[in-house]
């Protein structure tokens, strides 16, 4: 396995075949979503800080997963026909 591939950037754009505008679309969205709810958290209590960090851990191991398992999915529904 190639080192770049391993990203899910490279993943989303070379394994499953989306344009790089549109993964580089869905990155910023990510990012600004992130930066936006962190910095509305910056002045809350540091249970809650901890609570929306595990629930950031979950939400992007989750998409992760998902989006990996997409590819196999595809590889499957293609092997049978």
């Amino acid at each position: 396995m190639q080192a770049h591939r391993s990203h899910l950037y490279q993943y989303m754009s070379n394994e499953l075949g989306l344009p790089h505008w549109k993964v580089s679309m869905l990155y910023a969205a990510v990012q600004l979503i992130v930066g936006v709810i962190a910095i509305w958290a910056y002045k809350k209590n540091i249970e809650f800080q901890v609570v929306l960090m595990v629930v950031y851990v979950i939400i992007f191991i989750t998409l992760y997963r998902l989006i990996k398992a997409i590819k196999s999915t595809v590889k499957h529904a293609n092997d049978s026909i």
